[in-house]
């Protein structure tokens, strides 16, 4: 065991120790704790990201059906097929069962 001096008083390694110990384990918290916690955040931020991408797909989906289309890929040939059969007077419902069901012919492709 040792002992120091400090001015006029004497303090001893296993003294500090104890104190030390016993202000870890008043002052932090468990690790477990901590842990679970940490875990439950992870799954909230998870299912916020999911959230987030439903609702950018759901915001997508109203713009196509805004613009007429709703699968369509932005620049596919079947969209400008699509807006000319609109433009020269067929319902939108029959112009996309048109599109559904359109293929591109091979030397095209």
């Amino acid at each position: 065991m040792t002992s120091t001096k400090v001015g006029s008083k004497s303090h001893n390694s296993e003294n500090r120790l104890q104190t030390c110990s016993a202000i870890k384990k008043s002052h932090y918290p468990d690790t477990k704790r901590i842990y679970e916690k940490l875990d439950k955040l992870e799954e909230r931020f998870r299912l916020l990201e999911e959230e987030i991408d439903d609702l950018t797909d759901k915001a997508l989906e109203i713009k196509w059906e805004i613009d007429g289309i709703t699968t369509l890929a932005f620049g596919d040939w079947r969209i400008i097929a699509y807006k000319k059969m609109i433009g020269k007077g067929m319902s939108h419902k029959e112009a996309e069962k048109r599109m559904i069901k359109l293929e591109l012919k091979p030397q095209y492709q």
